[in-house]
């Protein structure tokens, strides 16, 4: 989860548009693409959740140590307020 700086939203956006395929190139995520939300809390701030799945338990750290990575990465970190990270799982319910 990425909270954007208040009137970052859509150099952000850029970035995250480059942030998927950049993993993919290098090898580290499925090939299913990700869900990307965008979400209003009800003090206006706006949030965006980006759902994707690493190819493995080593992609993650892989990633922290990929020059391609950081290009992308770095520039997010500086237009958001906060990042969040989860692990997920798909919940059935009847």
């Amino acid at each position: 989860m990425y909270r954007v700086s208040a009137g970052s939203e859509q150099q952000f956006l850029h970035l995250l548009e480059r942030h998927w395929p950049t993993l993919d190139r290098a090898g580290l995520v499925t090939s299913k693409r990700p869900t990307v939300l965008r979400a209003t809390d009800r003090h206006g701030r706006v949030a965006f959740l980006e759902l994707f799945q690493w190819k493995d338990e080593t992609s993650a750290h892989a990633a922290h140590i990929s020059s391609d990575v950081s290009e992308i990465w770095r520039p997010i970190g500086e237009l958001t307020e906060n990042m969040e990270f989860f692990e997920v799982e798909e919940v059935s319910i009847n």
